[in-house]
């Protein structure tokens, strides 16, 4: 079910193409117009006083932000090799094993057993808007609640009605940030077909209860 579904996705989004320019983002979630704020720019690695041993980089997910691929030091953010794998076991998710970047263009697939026998469920990063993807037709936007995140969105789109599908992600510096899911039963992965994915994302941004 998995190769055949993300087979099906892969086709639909690389239709956006790599998409490079600066647009406005799009945030369908009601905690943007209260400004809310996430985690700052990604890790850094940390030295206490002159000479001393410095300790493990603390992870932390890109914030959000107008996309701008000409900023300095732009580089694409890879969910699976710029993830941790504690972070993900933190929030119960892991990388599903021999999959790695198999999604287009940087997608990471996940095991999570609260999904298990229900639908596949995937980190991915566009180097692009929500509002890109949605312009371009590949996906629309869901009446969903987005995360309660600054410039968070929820989309689906026009062609796997039928199997069920969504994006719940974030407009960051780096790019569109989600977690997708998709069901071939058209089974929603909680209360809500994207409940998961939001729940994931505010986890990853430190913003679960």
């Amino acid at each position: 079910m998995r190769n055949q579904f993300w087979i099906s996705v892969s086709a639909l989004v690389a239709v956006a193409g790599v998409l490079v320019g600066c647009s406005q983002s799009v945030a369908t979630s009601s905690d943007t117009a209260a400004g809310v704020v996430a985690a700052p720019a990604a890790a850094s690695e940390q030295v206490v006083g002159e000479g001393a041993e410095s300790v493990a980089p603390k992870f932390e997910m890109p914030p959000p932000g107008p996309f701008d691929p000409n900023a300095p030091g732009y580089k694409p953010f890879k969910p699976c090799e710029d993830i941790p794998d504690e972070v993900l076991a933190e929030i119960g998710v892991r990388k599903e094993t021999g999959v790695g970047q198999s999604i287009y263009p940087y997608g990471c697939a996940l095991e999570m057993d609260q999904v298990f026998g229900r639908g596949a469920i995937s980190l991915l990063a566009h180097p692009g808007t929500a509002e890109d993807l949605v312009q371009r037709g590949v996906f629309q936007l869901s009446e969903e609640q987005g995360a309660r995140i600054s410039g968070s969105a929820v989309l689906d789109h026009f062609w796997l009605d039928e199997e069920g599908y969504c994006v719940s992600g974030v407009d960051t510096t780096l790019g569109f940030i989600g977690v997708d899911y998709g069901s071939t039963g058209n089974i929603p992965s909680g209360a809500s077909m994207c409940e998961v994915p939001t729940k994931i994302m505010e986890e990853l941004y430190g913003k679960g209860q």
